[in-house]
């Protein structure tokens, strides 16, 4: 497998699998690419943003794409870039896209699944949908399988933005906040791997099957590590103080449906694989 864009959820991934199983990260840095070798992988040091040539890799091969898209417009340029340096020759059987499920917008709280239609209502999102778009279209024209996965917030070690709870930064009011989902990084990287070789391809919802609101979640943490709960914030104070980043967060509420992913792994072994579900 090919892991372009090998972060933290990929290094989880590889260190996870089947030791025999091999794969090459394609990483920017040369921290990334060290962390990838001690998680058993072969790293390829390469940056999309620039010029570069494509590694030589086997055809047939399978890739997950999660290098995220560029930080500001409406269109993942970054993506077209790569997909554009692909030779013919070293084309992969099938890719794993990880998106995100702002690409759905806000649903004012409702129930999504993969049926409903890509409405982002941020940049973030908007991007994200491009992404998916050329995505399903390259792999048509080169008949590729593809899997498109809506993965919300990753939560877990060093991931849960613990010091902002622990210096105390404001909360939303309870009975403002919005619905969320989330996933933890080592449950996503379980599933990821079950997908690539249980399922056919297609789009699949991602989560621990547990929405929630930010605020609730956040209390729920505090509790579980004895530490003392945050002061609130009203919905126009937080919009005065919070980074246009996070208040897009804040203005999108749904909550996922992951009926077909479940259906399609197995109710036990969707159980066995996401193993972080609150209580």
């Amino acid at each position: 497998m090919l892991i372009i864009g090998c972060g933290d959820v990929g290094q989880r991934l590889i260190g996870l699998a089947n030791p025999d199983r091999p794969f090459i990260a394609w990483v920017r840095s040369d921290d990334s690419a060290r962390a990838a070798v001690a998680v058993g992988a072969t790293a390829v040091t390469l940056d999309i943003d620039g010029d570069f040539q494509f590694p030589d890799m086997p055809p047939q091969a399978q890739w997950l794409y999660s290098a995220p898209p560029p930080r500001s417009g409406q269109c993942d340029l970054r993506l077209q870039r790569f997909l554009a340096q692909v030779p013919q020759e070293q084309q992969p059987a099938r890719v794993q896209y990880i998106s995100t499920s702002s690409v759905y917008g806000d649903c004012g709280g409702d129930w999504v699944d993969e049926t409903a239609p890509r409405k982002p209502s941020s940049d973030r999102g908007q991007r994200r949908a491009d992404a998916e778009e050329q995505w399903q279209s390259w792999c048509d024209s080169h008949g590729v399988e593809l899997q498109i996965l809506r993965v919300p917030g990753i939560v877990g070690r060093g991931r849960d933005k613990l010091e902002r709870l622990k210096k105390g930064e404001p909360i939303l009011n309870p009975d403002e906040a919005t619905w969320t989902n989330v996933i933890d990084a080592d449950d996503l990287a379980r599933l990821l791997l079950a997908l690539a070789s249980k399922a056919p391809a297609g789009i699949y919802n991602i989560s621990d099957d547990c929405p929630t609101t930010s605020s609730e979640r956040a209390l729920r943490l505090c509790q579980k590590l004895d530490i003392p709960p945050p002061p609130f914030i009203t919905r126009q104070e937080a919009e005065a103080t919070w980074s246009p980043m996070r208040l897009s967060f804040l203005n999108e509420s749904r909550r996922l449906d992951i009926q077909k992913l479940k259906s399609t792994l197995g109710e036990v072994a969707f159980k066995h694989w996401v193993q972080h579900r609150p209580a």
